[in-house]
This record gives C-alpha cells, sequence and structure tokens, in this order.
C-alpha cells in the first residue's frame, strides 16, 4: 500500500471553519465539529484550514490556533493535516513551520493565489518552502481559485524533493490531469500520493489512479464514500491473477502481447493508458500496446472485428436500460465483438416487442438477466460513467433536467426580476 495511505487513510476531510453571531471564530463549536466526525467515523484524517475552512479569510493567529483546536481535540485519534497555503512564499514557510511546532507532520499547500505565478515560479515556490521545512508536503492545485494550473511536469519535478509526497487535484476542473499526474511521477516517486478533490469526480478519479479523496461532503456522506472505496476495491485482481496464470500454463508461454485500438482525443488516450498500467501491474507477463487511431478509423476496426482490445464509450439516448442492452444483439452494429447468444437476443427481443412490454416489472427483472449474460460472456467491461454538478439561482426557472443525453435544456429558462 502507498504510504501516505497506509498514514493518512482515503478520505482527508478538510474542516469547515465555524463563526458566531459577531463573525469571530467559534472555537468551541471546532471542537463539537471534530469530535461529532470522529465518533461517527466520517473521514480518515482532518484537514485545517483548507479552501472548505475558508483559509483566505482567517488571520495567521486564528489559523494558528484552529490547528492547535484540532490537534488537541483529534488527540491522536486522526491524524491533522494542515492546509499552509497562502499568497505569498515568506509566509507559508512561517506558517508550515508553526504547525511543524504543534506537532503536525503534513501540510497541505495551495498554490499562490491571486498573484498567477508562472510554472518555474510554482517550482521554485515549493522548492523554496520544501527547503525551508521538515514537514512533508502535500501540493493543492485548484486554479479556478488560484488563477494558474500546476502542470504535469512541474509535478514530476517537484516530486524529486524528497518531502514533497502528493499532490490534491480539484480534478473538476481537468477531468483526466490525475492520469497526467500519475504518469508524470511513477518513474520519480512510486510512492507519490495523488489524491482527487472533487466529490462528484470520485469514481473517474479512482480508474486514473487516485488513491484518495479530499472530501468537504465527508461531513455529511463519509459513510457513503468509504461504501464507494470498498466496493472499487473488491475488485477479484487475485483471482484474476490466478487465471492468467492457469492460461499461461495451458498454453505453454510466460508472455502475451495485445493490441488496443484507441481514438485519438487526449482524454480517451489518457484513460487507455492507465488501464495499460493497470493490467500489467497486476498480471505478470502482459503487454498492452496502444495504438492510436482517429474515431472513425476506430469505430471501422471495431465493427469489423479486426481488433483485440479496444477502448470506446457511449451516452445514453434515453432513461432505458435498453439504450445499453440493445447494442449487444446479434448483428448490431455496435457491438463491436460480433458476439451472439440466442438467449440473450430472445430477452432483448421479448422485452422491446414482445409481452414484456406491458408488464414493467417482469421486463426490469429480464433486463437484469440479459445484463448478467453479456457481462458474463461477451468480455465487456465497463469503467466508469462521467457526470457533473451546476449551481442555478432560486431565480433561475425553467430548466429541463433530463437523466441522460443533454442532461439540461435551457431554451424555457428565465430569470425572475
Amino acid at each position: 500500500m502507498n504510504q501516505f495511505v497506509e498514514k493518512y487513510g482515503q478520505i482527508l476531510l478538510p474542516l469547515i471553519t465555524p463563526y458566531d453571531a459577531n463573525e469571530e471564530v467559534d472555537y468551541g463549536k471546532y471542537a463539537e465539529l471534530i469530535e461529532y466526525l470522529i465518533q461517527n467515523d466520517l473521514c480518515d484524517s482532518l484537514i485545517v484550514t483548507g479552501t472548505t475552512g475558508e483559509a483566505s479569510l482567517l488571520t495567521f493567529d486564528e489559523r494558528v490556533k484552529l490547528m492547535e483546536t484540532a490537534v488537541k481535540t483529534a488527540a491522536g485519534r486522526k491524524p491533522v493535516i494542515a492546509g499552509t497555503g497562502c499568497a505569498s512564499t515568506k509566509e507559508t514557510i512561517a506558517l508550515t513551520n508553526k504547525a511543524m511546532d504543534l506537532g503536525i507532520e503534513t501540510c497541505l499547500v495551495v498554490c499562490p493565489f491571486y498573484n498567477k505565478p508562472t510554472q518555474e515560479g510554482l517550482y521554485r515556490h515549493f522548492k523554496a518552502l520544501a527547503e525551508a521545512t521538515k514537514a512533508d508536503i502535500m501540493l493543492y492545485n485548484i486554479p479556478i481559485f488560484v488563477g494558474v494550473n500546476l502542470e504535469a511536469e512541474t509535478v514530476r519535478r517537484l516530486a524529486a524533493l524528497p518531502n514533497i509526497v502528493g499532490v490534491k487535484d480539484e480534478a473538476g476542473i481537468n477531468p483526466t490531469q490525475v492520469t497526467d499526474f500519475f504518469l508524470a511521477t511513477q518513474d520519480v516517486d512510486p510512492d507519490f500520493a495523488i489524491y482527487n478533490g472533487d466529490d462528484v469526480m470520485l469514481l473517474p478519479t479512482i480508474v486514473q489512479g487516485a488513491m484518495g479523496l479530499v472530501s468537504g461532503g465527508a461531513h455529511i456522506f463519509g459513510h457513503e464514500i468509504r461504501a464507494i472505496f470498498e466496493a472499487f476495491e473488491k475488485g477479484e485482481n487475485e483471482k484474476a491473477k490466478e487465471l492468467f496464470e492457469t492460461a499461461k500454463a495451458e498454453l505453454g508461454k510466460d508472455t502475451f502481447t495485445f493490441d488496443m485500438v484507441v481514438d485519438a482525443d487526449d482524454a480517451p488516450q489518457k484513460v487507455a493508458q492507465v488501464v495499460k498500467e493497470q493490467l500489467e501491474t497486476a498480471l505478470e507477463g502482459l503487454t498492452i500496446n496502444l495504438t492510436v487511431e482517429p474515431k472513425k478509423q476506430r469505430v471501422q476496426d471495431m465493427q469489423d472485428g479486426t481488433f483485440e482490445l479496444g477502448l470506446t464509450r457511449w451516452g445514453p439516448d434515453y432513461a432505458d436500460p435498453m439504450t445499453y442492452l440493445g447494442m449487444w444483439v446479434t448483428g448490431n452494429s455496435n457491438n463491436y465483438g460480433l458476439w451472439s447468444d440466442a438467449d440473450y437476443d430472445a430477452i432483448i427481443a421479448e422485452c422491446t416487442t414482445g409481452d414484456l412490454c406491458t408488464d414493467p416489472e417482469g421486463r426490469w427483472e429480464a433486463m437484469y438477466d440479459a445484463e448478467s449474460i453479456v457481462l458474463e460472456q461477451a468480455a465487456i467491461f465497463p469503467l466508469y460513467g462521467q457526470c457533473n454538478a451546476e449551481m442555478i439561482s432560486s431565480a433561475v426557472t425553467g430548466v429541463d433536467f433530463h437523466p441522460v443525453a443533454l442532461n439540461r435544456v435551457y431554451k424555457d429558462a428565465k430569470k425572475s426580476v
């Protein structure tokens, strides 16, 4: 297991900062909140004065007192990480060393806000910090608030410094940047920790190699987040290794090489690279070569069945499982593996044109059966589904919401005066 994950866990919770009626920090309520989170086991570690804690609105002394309160209240029951990023390098160093004095070993440090430094400026900022403190540093990339993105090459350079141990990326801004960070740091520091900082991007970033989540939402639904991690980790890797070794023995081969066709676009190439890395890591002796093609050519090759592995994607056209299940009937143009099963075809026909069309419960059960058949027999591996979230003012009405395809339609939207 990654050393950082082993020490701090997968759910890092950035604490909110409570205020009283006079807009003064309420340290008593802060302690009560920490106690509640620990008693209910809603997270693995606590982060003090991060973005969720409104660090940019706090004074230096208020941030230090919140750190003191967190360390005292947690009392070793949960690790405490300090958010010590400031607009200047000088103040960042001072606050980080103050956190060290309080017994906090790791600090989450955001890129300097408002200044919009260059990549070289970011490198020098974090390098100066790393050289001025003994604390372990987790980089914090959130370009929507600081105005500059911490690029993968810069993270790669910083990962070579011994006490820069990881990065938190606000993944919703760049949904596949976790992949960039993963690939950029593996040969520099294989133990470099990569965390997603966007709740709604949890599953897509786990697939890309994210090891955990920095989640403000864990204040409320930490148990649900933990359940997602646990469900994902139940993938039968050991069973896969066992079967792979059996295949080696039966075929008298120690190595296998397969080609995977993938679109020439940036996002699918990044996903394919992670799939390649994970499969080759899990199954010793397996090599996957990526064949990058224009989408039109990739689709044609897969429709012709002239491929070994293929990475594809599908957006549902309507809110019914049949938008996916219908793809795998014999002869469908999206049935890329040219798979065929008479029982499956019969179920789909019954659900689309047969008696089950007027029996909702029976149709639903039959579609479950069809799904089991196709996942068991057709070598189809769903990876993830992408989603997004929008905050809409209560003054805006008339927005139509749909579960699939065009999720939001604004043609009838109106703003009340």
